[in-house]
């Protein structure tokens, strides 16, 4: 799962969300932030080892030669933001941008306690709606090349899900679903203070 996801299953206490959204501009431990920004960050990182291990992941991963797995999921990761914004309103019963618009609001106040390279990032994260669209995938893929110390092409893999949507739609649908119970039991263990 890629940013958008995260911060639909993030929740809206703000700053869970903030972790959740953060956690890849992140590496390690930062006892510095607050503890539910913290638990935030560790929730990303559970709901990511989570979708790994889902079959509905890796049936789509099999679709690719072994060489390519490490990189398929990084890109599958985007291509899952961008079914989750194409049938947003469906999924989740909100409007992309009204919710988007609104996560920006909720999560406002905690980006002082950030680090500013990070909190630059989230003055407004209405940038997500642009996985609707395949020139919004292509420059995401685009971003993760560029941060990666790695010579990547990551859009030879986004072509070809691109060109399989319908076909990788179901397996989509069934690891939300799987998903959403995931973030429902980590949020049942957030700290109280």
């Amino acid at each position: 799962m890629n940013f958008l996801a995260h911060t639909v299953l993030g929740s809206k206490i703000p700053p869970v969300l903030v972790g959740n959204i953060i956690a890849d501009y992140l590496r390690g431990q930062h006892p510095s932030l607050p503890v539910k920004v913290q638990f935030g960050i560790q929730m990303h990182r559970q709901i990511d080892v989570f979708t790994d291990k889902q079959p509905e992941v890796k049936e789509i991963k099999s679709s690719f030669a072994q060489a390519d797995q490490r990189y398929i999921g990084i890109v599958l990761d985007v291509f899952f933001d961008h079914l989750l914004a194409e049938s947003f309103k469906v999924t989740t019963g909100e409007n992309l941008d009204s919710f988007l618009f609104a996560r920006t609001k909720l999560i406002q106040p905690y980006l002082k306690e950030l680090p500013e390279s990070v909190s630059k990032k989230l003055m407004n994260i209405n940038w997500m709606s642009d996985y609707i669209k395949w020139a919004g995938m292509v420059r995401s893929c685009g971003v993760i090349q560029r941060r990666s110390k790695r010579n990547l092409d990551l859009l030879p893999y986004m072509q070809v899900l691109w060109e399989q949507k319908e076909k990788f739609r179901p397996n989509f649908d069934s690891l939300w679903a799987k998903l959403q119970i995931e973030s429902d039991e980590i949020l049942k263990n957030l700290p109280e203070y």
